[in-house]
């Protein structure tokens, strides 16, 4: 497959200073024309990035990359309602401590339409927490679930009002991440 989804640079201090063509067509294709270079080009990156889980996880790739001076990858999903996304992310050091983040489309599987990663579907009050990068979802006795198994399991068929998705990290993706950043989870 070999598709650039996101590229995007950003200087010492996380503000983003460019986006490639290839996020600009993402972003409109999936939903988020807000996310064009104009509005952008200039902001924290934290701006746009939801869960503390993720955000603290991105900051790791990151610290451990202007740290290291070295790329460092990590595989992830980037599903749409249509798609499973299986890709890769890069962050590569650029002088000044600035960082170039790209990723990489490895795979796609078509599926059938799955309402709940649909942004414009209309919420309910309720929340139902996602992993950032692996894309299943948290069920009750902290089993992790792919999507289309917990649409069952939690009957979310017969739902008139979807739950919010809330972003997080399972255990699994959690220890992948801090292997590659060189943590020792047991200190």
């Amino acid at each position: 497959m070999g598709q650039d989804l996101v590229g995007y640079r950003i200087d010492s201090e996380d503000r983003i200073l460019f986006v490639s063509h290839n996020w600009l067509k993402f972003a409109n294709r999936n939903g988020a024309p807000n996310l064009n270079g104009d509005i952008v080009i200039g902001r924290s990156l934290w701006d746009f990035v939801a869960g503390k889980e993720t955000r603290y996880l991105s900051s790791l790739l990151f610290a451990t990359a202007r740290a290291n001076q070295r790329t460092v990858s990590f595989s992830f999903r980037c599903d749409s309602p249509t798609c499973r996304r299986y890709a890769r992310l890069s962050v590569a050091p650029l002088p000044y401590n600035g960082l170039e983040v790209s990723s990489e489309t490895i795979r796609e599987d078509i599926r059938p339409y799955i309402a709940l990663l649909d942004p414009r579907v209309s919420r309910s009050g309720e929340f139902l927490t996602i992993c950032s990068w692996c894309k299943r979802i948290l069920l009750a006795g902290g089993e992790w679930a792919e999507v289309e198994v917990a649409v069952s399991r939690l009957d979310l068929f017969g739902m008139s009002l979807l739950p919010q998705l809330s972003h997080g990290v399972c255990g699994e993706c959690m220890g992948k991440i801090d292997a590659e950043c060189d943590i020792d989870s047991s200190s």
